[in-house]
């Protein structure tokens, strides 16, 4: 059984992989994962309950929880979690539902950082078990 920490460290270099493959669209929705599991790990540590009884959040509502949840966290770390799920939740929409949206290899490195630092925040690193 993986960790949230494994999950997303696995999405991060699936998504860094598919970049460098030329699979700009899949390399972007990888990176939101990294971040949705960095973030959702962290939450389950915290004892956070999920909607209906759930193993994981609701996509809509990871910015909020991590908003006002992460207090291991300053409150402009926060803020900046739940900015950067923000644009990565909007950029996988974009890449995986839009066909004609115009994606290209700067969004998905954008993306890509995004969820770097989301997981350096969430203290996720190689060697990590959640």
């Amino acid at each position: 059984m993986a960790s949230w920490a494994e999950l997303a460290l696995d999405n991060h270099a699936a998504a860094r992989e598919l970049l460098g493959n030329g699979r700009t669209r899949s390399s972007i929705s990888r990176a939101y994962y990294a971040a949705y599991t960095a973030v959702t790990g962290q939450l389950a540590a915290a004892g956070v309950q999920f909607p209906h009884d759930g193993n994981n959040p609701t996509h809509v509502q990871l910015p909020t929880l991590a908003l006002n949840n992460l207090h291991m966290l300053p409150t402009h770390r926060r803020r900046q979690v739940a900015a950067a799920l923000r644009r990565l939740r909007l950029a996988r929409e974009a890449a995986d539902y839009v066909p004609t949206a115009s994606i290209d290899d700067s969004m998905a490195l954008d993306s890509i950082r995004d969820a770097a630092t989301v997981m350096e925040l969430m203290e996720v690193k190689r060697g990590t078990s959640e």
